[in-house]
């Protein structure tokens, strides 16, 4: 039997009642870590641990988590600590979208993703660096998408704060690095959550076109990408943001490879 990654690990992953984050919450389990499931969806995040729990089960908990409010982020590792005694590994996958032009954006909107996403990816970072420097360490892992760097109309608020994300990894790495504290990112291509299922029923087959392996990513995906980096095999990985995204737009036109 194969050595378990994260094993005696804590992990606070956010947003991680559904998507992707629960997908990564689950292979941490499975890794060996005791999971933090925080989402501010309180009943989907009691029933994600309910179902984990049936195979890990004290080893993961919920809790509600409003990545705005530096209240709630406090109230998070508190609990997390509470529960499982430190926090070594934070998952910044919390995240909203909306789309429309940037004529019409309006300020409320505007505001509200990018708080969502990129003041909450700080604002949880803030909340757990404390607690990683008394540990000796840890990894902090961010959200980012392949928006960031392939960005689309309609989407202007939402590439910015993916941007921004990709930014302040790099920024945070730097900064973290004489505590021990690692900060990476992933960058998701189109994968199939509830976030996307309406984009792949309206835009599907254009956006299979873009893509070299010819289909959508799955949560598991990033799953096995998160484990990763926020193991020790990972050791020497910092300030970097990685592409799970089946190689879109590697190349202008990706599709001709498949005539």
């Amino acid at each position: 039997m194969k050595d378990k990654q994260l094993d005696g690990k804590v992990a606070i992953v956010t947003g991680g009642a559904q998507g992707i984050g629960r997908a990564i919450a689950e292979r941490f389990l499975l890794e060996g870590a005791k999971v933090l499931v925080a989402d501010i969806d309180e009943e989907a995040a009691a029933s994600t641990v309910k179902g984990l729990s049936e195979s890990w089960g004290k080893a993961v908990e919920a809790c509600r988590l409003d990545v705005s409010s530096q209240t709630s982020v406090h109230q998070t590792v508190e609990k997390c600590i509470e529960s499982f005694g430190r926090v070594n590994i934070l998952v910044n996958n919390a995240g909203i979208v909306s789309r429309g032009r940037v004529e019409d954006l309006t300020l409320e909107s505007w505001n509200r993703i990018l708080t969502v996403n990129l003041t909450g990816t700080l604002l949880c970072s803030q909340g757990v660096i404390p607690a990683m420097r008394s540990g000796g360490g840890g990894v902090i892992l961010n959200a980012s998408s392949i928006s960031a760097r392939l960005p689309d109309v309609n989407l202007g608020a939402y590439c910015v704060s993916k941007a921004g994300i990709e930014v302040l990894t790099k920024v945070m790495a730097a900064e973290l690095a004489p505590h021990g504290i690692r900060v990476n990112a992933y960058s998701p291509g189109v994968t199939r959550t509830p976030m996307t299922h309406e984009l792949i029923d309206q835009r599907g087959e254009e956006k299979l076109r873009h893509i070299s392996l010819k289909r959508f990513g799955v949560p598991e995906d990033i799953a096995e990408l998160a484990v990763f980096l926020c193991s020790d095999r990972s050791a020497f990985i910092t300030g970097a943001v990685f592409s799970v995204d089946g190689g879109t737009m590697v190349v202008e036109h990706p599709w001709k490879a498949w005539q």
